[in-house]
């Protein structure tokens, strides 16, 4: 039997969503675009971080060509620099040399998440994105299964308090990579976006020349156009697998499982 659900139990909001046979292509368009939003808004509530103090510093641009500007403004080393001051998590002194770096990449990782919650809060003034309608889940974690000729997929959390929230929060990080890719694949406007950037440099100058490129793309995908440049420049607005790895470097990320229909079976 086909299907593919997604179930999300967090304490201020629930959502579900169940696909069953006969499964078309927009119902999967829809649920993936759903739950993206709800795992890159809901992963920054387990990060380990003063988000009122930092989205208190965040600038407040109401327009895509303020955002813009606001982006080209931005000095991200000063800045990731000040924003370690709002990281909650404190990553003990190393004890000797050899630790040193292990400790120094920590810290990093845990800056770089506080400077992806600025940029999203950032893109959240400009290009706000309200959560999707609730509905009951049937249980308290969050769960993406899904079974059916393009797509293959598993991944949950629990939400419970059993699990502690880096964990939760790098859970949603790797449910919200696996979504991304998904969405890029049934978008044609984001899988053609993703063709024209390419590989960019990841610096601050690669995103300025890259914005115009999110610029273009049509109304109802603008959001996900701006994160997929921003990211690909090294700026992403969301928790990505690399920072969690420098971060969490003692939990272990699940390579992603399931197919995303870009390979055919042989038979």
């Amino acid at each position: 039997m086909q299907f593919a659900l997604f179930q999300a139990s967090f304490p201020d909001y629930e959502y579900s969503l169940e696909l069953r046979e006969p499964i078309s292509t927009e119902a999967v368009a829809k649920l993936v675009f759903e739950a993206r939003a709800i795992c890159a808004h809901k992963m920054f509530d387990y990060a380990p971080l003063d988000r009122q103090k930092i989205a208190a510093l965040a600038p407040k641009p109401r327009s895509e060509g303020q955002l813009a500007q606001e982006l080209s403004a931005l000095k991200p080393s000063s800045l990731e620099a000040k924003l370690s001051e709002f990281v909650t998590e404190k990553v003990p002194e190393p004890t000797d040399e050899s630790n040193a770096k292990k400790a120094e990449a920590r810290k990093k990782g845990l800056a770089k998440i506080a400077l992806q919650y600025y940029l999203k809060t950032m893109l959240d003034s400009a290009l706000p994105k309200p959560l999707p309608k609730s509905g009951k889940a049937a249980k308290k974690e969050v769960r993406l299964a899904a079974n059916t000729d393009e797509w293959k997929a598993v991944k949950k959390v629990a939400t419970d308090g059993s699990v502690a929230n880096k964990e939760v929060a790098a859970a949603l990080a790797g449910i919200h990579d696996t979504l991304k890719r998904k969405q890029a694949e049934l978008t044609p406007a984001l899988s053609a976006l993703a063709e024209k950037l390419g590989e960019p440099r990841k610096s601050m100058s690669a995103l300025l020349a890259a914005l115009p490129l999110a610029a273009q793309a049509p109304a109802e995908f603008k959001r996900e156009a701006y994160e997929t440049v921003m990211a690909a420049c090294g700026y992403a607005p969301y928790i990505d697998a690399e920072t969690v790895g420098s971060a969490w470097p003692e939990l272990k990320i699940p390579k992603p499982r399931g197919n995303f229909g870009s390979k055919k079976k042989k038979r």
